[in-house]
Order: C-alpha cells, then structure tokens, then sequence
C-alpha cells in the first residue's frame, strides 16, 4: 500500500515538473515572438530604429504610448527624427530610411567616413 502511495505521488510530482518545465518554454517563446514583433514594429514605424539600441526603442515606445494628445506624438517624432538625423550626419551615413523602408536603402557606411549630402 505505501509503495502505491509513494509510486503514484512520484509520478504526480513528475508530471507536474514537466507541465511546469513545458509552461516555462512556451514563456520563452511566447518573450522572442513578442520581441520579434516589436522589432518589426519598430522598423515599420520608428523612424532612425536602425541606429537607436533596445533600450532607446523602448523608452521611444513608452514616451509615444504615454502622450496624451496626437499634437503631443506628432513634436515628438519631429524632435526624434532631428536627432536621428543629426546621429546620422555625426556617424557618416545616409539618413535613415522613412518608417518602413519603402523605396528606401537601408543605412550605409561611406568609406572614408563622409556622409552623402
């Protein structure tokens, strides 16, 4: 009788380890979708997301989802897009490319480290 008790709690404990275990990886992937998603976001709507790391997009993001009027968003992305701007003159590159690319290269170094004009 206890050997029962003991055999059938065993395996309790292990399925829920592995529905645990399994819960956990589909987190993960559930995490890298969503930052997939983002980053495609990003280079659909962001204008500069080339040369911006993560933790800029996500303070863009934040700052963009916390503004009250359009009025507001719309200064931002102006005040945004003249400091990518400006970061672009400053590492030589081509302006970036409108949000989405469309019709647009993709930032480029020059040799020699001048941008194009």
């Amino acid at each position: 009788m206890k050997k029962n008790l003991l055999c059938s709690l065993f395996i309790v404990t292990a399925l829920l380890a592995t529905g645990m275990a399994l819960q956990a990886q589909d987190q993960d992937r559930q995490r890298a979708q969503d930052r997939d998603r983002v980053h495609v976001e990003d280079q659909d709507q962001v204008y500069g997301w080339q040369m911006m790391n993560e933790p800029e997009r996500q303070e863009y993001r934040e700052r963009m989802r916390t503004m009250q009027t359009e009025q507001e968003r719309e200064r931002y992305r102006l005040e945004h897009r003249s400091r990518m701007e400006e970061r672009a003159r400053q590492r030589g590159v081509d302006k970036p490319a409108a949000p989405g690319g469309k019709g647009k290269k993709p930032i480029q170094q020059h040799p020699g480290g001048g941008g194009q004009k």
